[in-house]
């Protein structure tokens, strides 16, 4: 194996705790060369196997989310990238890296309305006086589930796995119930 070349093995039960994606993030999949079980991504090659739909969340849907509550931070609240990584318990950098569009940019969340609306909330929640982190983790939570519930990654998956089909798969339902496909925004009172 050269160095450019990282074999990655993906767990086949969730509790694994082994590193379960490529060592960088793919936040472009228009700009990797993908063959069944091989990505080439700026140079490096990368082997994979079985992706759960969690790690699909995790590297791909709460960025993108997060990265859309980072602008709200930061546009309609007037923070600075450290406060506003302090609220969304992540590092500057990686504040920087939403706001310069180089992370959480695999989905485009802000076409869905609900998911925009729900990032509103989740911004003002945090930037508010007493912020209620609670009900914020709560949110970003239906979110993901939102996000699955909703088939949003399937696109996303055969593009990263085209070996995978999606076609028919209920991968992303587990256990989730009719509920999971909305979010639960607060009622201003």
């Amino acid at each position: 194996m050269n160095a450019e070349t990282r074999n990655i093995r993906l767990p086949l039960c969730a509790l694994s705790t082994q590193l379960t994606w490529p060592v960088r993030y793919l936040e472009n999949p228009q700009q990797a060369m993908l063959s069944c079980r091989r990505l080439k991504y700026n140079g490096l090659i990368f082997r994979f196997g079985l992706i759960h739909p969690y790690e699909i969340v995790s590297k791909s849907a709460l960025p993108a989310f997060r990265a859309m509550v980072s602008k709200r931070l930061t546009e309609n609240y007037d923070m600075t990238q450290q406060e506003v990584a302090s609220c969304l318990g992540v590092t500057q950098a990686s504040v920087s890296n939403y706001a310069r569009k180089a992370r959480g940019m695999m989905l485009d969340l802000e076409i869905d309305q609900n998911i925009a609306r729900a990032a509103d909330e989740v911004a003002q929640l945090l930037a508010s006086d007493k912020p209620d982190q609670r009900e914020a983790l709560r949110l970003m939570t239906e979110v993901c589930d939102y996000v699955r519930f909703n088939h949003t990654l399937c696109a996303l998956h055969e593009e990263l796995d085209p070996g995978f089909k999606t076609e028919g798969c209920v991968a992303c339902l587990g256990g989730l119930t009719p509920e999971s496909g909305t979010i639960r925004l607060k009622i201003a009172t």
